[in-house]
């Protein structure tokens, strides 16, 4: 009877603690997902489901403890345990809201992509060589009216390309007459984040 009382309190504690591991794995996969212009969405998208799922089955295992009354001591002794999952989860959730990875990588990679950006010829003319700028890989580069495009690998939704913009001179010129005109969205200092709407 003790060995079966042992098997079932294990089978109801050894998933809380996986359940953690999954949560921190999923967090740092959804923290680099967000980290790049416009974000890896499908990505994005199916690491959120799989956290969705994740603290569906963590509040499954909740509710089995809460059920049984003889499990109950080791919720209140292993608390720390059981309180990971949703902590994580919050921590992400948080981190994701205040633009945390997408800051960070860029905070890391600003000095290396201004550097890239200075070294281009102005004219317009393409950069296609991909080549690694700080933690990003920038697949294309060009000038055009003061403003220096990076395109970015991932920072696009399968159909648009995007990236970066370094305009020094302030918010990027479009024509007026330019009916597919990029999106632009001020990012930090020079910086805009930008993508092709045709």
């Amino acid at each position: 009877m003790a060995v079966n009382d042992a098997s079932e309190e294990l089978r109801i504690r050894a998933p809380v603690g996986w359940l953690a591991l999954a949560a921190a794995v999923i967090g740092l996969a959804l923290g680099y997902a967000w980290s790049m212009p416009g974000g890896y969405f499908l990505l994005g998208l199916g690491l959120l489901f799989a956290g969705a799922l994740l603290l569906g089955v963590w509040l499954l295992c909740l509710g089995v403890v809460l059920a049984k009354q003889r499990h109950r001591p080791d919720l209140r002794q292993r608390w720390a345990r059981w309180a990971a999952t949703p902590l994580i989860a919050a921590l992400v959730a948080t981190a994701l809201h205040y633009n945390v990875p997408a800051d960070a990588r860029f905070a890391w990679s600003v000095g290396s992509l201004e550097e890239f950006a200075r070294s281009l010829p102005p004219g317009g003319e393409r950069h296609e060589q991909a080549r690694r700028v700080g933690l990003y890989t920038v697949t294309s580069a060009f000038e055009q009216e003061g403003t220096v495009y990076l395109i970015v690998d991932g920072a696009d939704d399968g159909i648009h390309q995007g990236g970066f913009a370094w305009s020094p001179g302030g918010p990027p010129r479009v024509a007026a007459d330019v009916l597919e005109a990029p999106d632009y969205a001020h990012f930090q200092g020079s910086w805009y984040l930008w993508e092709e709407t045709y």
